[in-house]
């Protein structure tokens, strides 16, 4: 039983070794081998563990493959757990780095410290928050993160919406994030950036699957760790630990599969695709 229990312990750490592990193109690594001069126009892509790409679909990875031939680069400054102000502290790095275009989607964690009191009190001990997460916490950091990239470079900024948490379109997880959302469409305006809707496009695909209300909600746990050995100790793929837990968009209710990552490559596509063209000046 002791052998079995130790054996259990380190592929579980081993796990979370492959998860916390910096993407190649970190912030801090492209400073040091570019000297913060990147050879092609930089897309810095700012948030969570669904921007970090190690549990789940990464996003930032299918962007760098499928678009750098345009004469992009694309750096990966997610971070596991992050809420908006943990991505506010460590701007400086992404800034540093003059990019010609900025991408943040972070709010999945603020939501979900926002659920519970035992939720929050997590969050904020590991996360070392100043205060407790709530709405106003959260568009204040959007805010001041906006203030300062604006102050600091001149890249072309898109936030895109919170994805989905659980699969469940009316829980109360989802029904905070689409709250949430709406006050990041708000900013958006307010400040003239491109709003990507990710989180409306996710929630009518799930209403279209019929989803049992039963299934998906984030009232439940999630099933995180298990996904993870499942990926790195078994080696099976994201979608097929998707299906596994029966589910559309997610591989663990929290983080995307292909076809929720797809959604999300789909829209900065666009974004970034509209963008070149009105830089070298081919649209009206």
């Amino acid at each position: 039983m002791t052998g079995l229990l130790l054996v259990s312990t380190v592929l579980y750490y081993y796990s979370v070794f492959r998860v916390r592990r910096k993407p190649f193109n970190d912030p801090d690594i492209l400073l040091r081998s570019k000297s913060g001069t990147p050879a092609k126009r930089l897309v810095a892509c700012i948030g969570d563990s669904n921007t970090h790409g190690n549990s789940g679909f990464n996003y930032v990875s299918w962007l760098k493959t499928n678009l750098e031939s345009s004469g992009l680069e694309f750096c990966n400054a997610g971070y596991n757990s992050d809420l908006a102000w943990n991505v506010l502290q460590r701007l400086d790095r992404v800034t540093a780095l003059n990019p010609e275009y900025i991408i943040i989607m972070v709010g999945t964690n603020d939501v979900v410290a926002s659920l519970s009191r035992e939720s929050a009190e997590s969050y904020m001990q590991k996360k070392n928050l100043p205060q407790q997460p709530n709405s106003v916490f959260f568009i204040d950091s959007y805010r001041s993160m906006i203030d300062r990239i604006r102050a600091e470079c001149n890249a072309r900024i898109a936030i895109v919406s919170i994805p989905v948490i659980g699969e469940n379109p009316g829980s109360v997880a989802n029904q905070k994030a689409a709250a949430y959302n709406t006050k990041l469409q708000d900013l958006t305006y307010e400040y003239g950036l491109d709003y990507l809707s990710v989180f409306e496009e996710q929630i009518a695909y799930l209403r279209k699957q019929g989803v049992d209300p039963r299934k998906g909600t984030a009232e439940e746990s999630f099933p995180i760790t298990r996904a993870m050995m499942m990926r790195y100790i078994l080696g099976i793929s994201w979608d097929k630990i998707s299906s596994v837990h029966g589910l559309y968009l997610t591989t663990d209710k929290l983080h995307m599969n292909s076809t929720g990552g797809k959604m999300i490559t789909s829209r900065i596509e666009h974004f970034l695709a509209r963008s070149e063209e009105l830089r070298i000046g081919t649209v009206n």
